[in-house]
């Protein structure tokens, strides 16, 4: 099988050297996954530039933090799984390669049918988007959300989750032409950011009716969380999130 490997610090070229490999086999309560997808995680340039948090890795080693795949084959003792079954691969096993081993209990099934591209940056974006709204975001039906980076991934992904749960959602983009992609996705309003706080809260404020935005999801930092909390109502949460 093909896989990338990490042997140095520094830009794809030199930090990742595709290589041969001989496929894997899994043994009891493993299972054999051929990849369908493996999304370049922001952590992983991170890590490939040497930039990383914490201790550096020591290479070479696998690389891709995130994945989907089909079972191909099983190991002694696995019950949850067969052949054919689409599932998320476990975080951090480098799942830029072909085939990867993945030990059943830490394996979660993914939906059969569906664009592979978007379930395999659930195991990661998934989590962070479950948990932001689950653990700090302590909104009733009704009340409105604003988040920033709206065309991103993740925040496609809340403001679906956002409509799921009631919650009304702005999502603040930095260019026009996304309104009724993003709107597909969930979010209630989108805002071009106008760049300073007055108009921004002027702009939230048409966008609500008036209402108060009752949290805040930041992922971009500087000078725009100043401007976010100016729209925030009394009481409201703010929420920083990524690399900020």
């Amino acid at each position: 099988m093909k896989a990338l490997i990490h042997v140095a610090f520094g830009p794809p070229e030199t930090a990742l050297k595709l290589v041969e490999l001989p496929d894997p086999k899994p043994g009891a309560g493993e299972v054999l996954v051929a990849v369908e997808a493996a999304p370049i995680n922001g952590a992983d340039l991170m890590t490939m530039a040497g930039r990383a948090r914490g201790e550096a890795p020591s290479l070479p080693q696998a690389f891709g933090t995130e994945g989907v795949g089909r079972v191909v084959s099983t190991g002694p003792d696995v019950t949850r799984f067969r052949n054919g079954d689409r599932v998320l691969v476990p975080k951090y096993l480098g799942a830029f390669r072909e085939l990867l081993v993945c030990r059943e209990a830490d394996t979660y099934r993914a939906p059969d049918e569906g664009d592979a591209a978007q379930f395999a940056i659930l195991s990661t974006m998934g989590q962070t988007a479950e948990m932001m709204l689950e653990d700090h975001v302590p909104l009733t039906r009704g009340q409105w959300l604003l988040q920033n980076g709206g065309t991103s991934s993740i925040a496609r992904l809340i403001a679906g989750l956002a409509k799921d749960r009631g919650w009304k959602s702005i999502s603040l983009v930095r260019r026009p032409g996304v309104e009724d992609e993003l709107k597909s996705y969930g979010a209630d309003q989108i805002i071009v950011d106008p760049g300073e706080g007055p108009a921004l809260v002027k702009a939230v404020t048409e966008a609500t009716g008036g209402a108060p935005v009752m949290a805040a999801l930041d992922m971009v930092g500087g000078d725009l969380t100043a401007r976010m909390m100016q729209c925030l109502g009394r009481g409201a949460s703010l929420v920083l999130y990524g690399r900020q």
